[in-house]
């Protein structure tokens, strides 16, 4: 036996984390969201009042959903894949508008007592007035709203039982 029911053939170790979505849009400095610093042109300031209104009017992210890659540490283990890039998270679509941040908990079960996750949001750049929905509501989205992945680096998954043999290594 062990795991969570008498059909797991296996240990299982049960895996909780923290996830950080923080927009860091900085109008203020001239830099957007994809990180390409802004031109400068020499011309009627009207124009220029015009972009800034529209890059204001942009501001905000809207996090649809996510895709992940689970691997245990075991070369003869299957990846498993979530990819649900419309099913928000933790049953949320959260708009996170400039120096908001958006936090969750999630987990994940896996046969090793280490592993490790990466993937992505599935997100869109919405007006700052959009509004956070639940999953299953209708979404605000238009055509003019930029749709992007946002990439997450991977990370490790520690089970506690394996922390002490885990940092011995290093």
């Amino acid at each position: 036996g062990g795991g969570f029911g008498s059909d797991v053939p296996f240990a299982s170790h049960q895996f909780a984390y923290r996830i950080r979505v923080e927009n860091m849009n900085a109008l203020a400095s001239g830099v957007d969201v994809y990180g390409v610093e802004d031109c400068e042109y020499d011309t009627d300031d009207s124009i220029l009042e015009e972009g800034e209104e529209e890059r204001r009017r942009r501001s905000a992210v809207h996090l649809l959903g996510r895709t992940w890659k689970i691997e245990e540490d075991d070369d003869e283990a299957e990846v498993v894949s979530v990819h649900s890039p419309r099913g928000g998270v933790v049953g949320k679509q959260p708009v996170i508008r400039p120096g908001e941040v958006f936090e969750y908990m999630s987990g994940c079960e896996l046969a090793t007592s280490t592993g490790r996750m990466s993937g992505y949001f599935s997100m869109a750049m919405v007006h700052h007035d959009a509004k956070t929905t639940m999953v299953g509501d209708p979404t605000t989205l238009t055509n003019d709203d930029q749709l992007f992945q946002m990439p997450v680096r991977p990370f490790k998954l520690i089970a506690s039982s394996a922390i002490a043999d885990y940092t011995k290594d290093d």
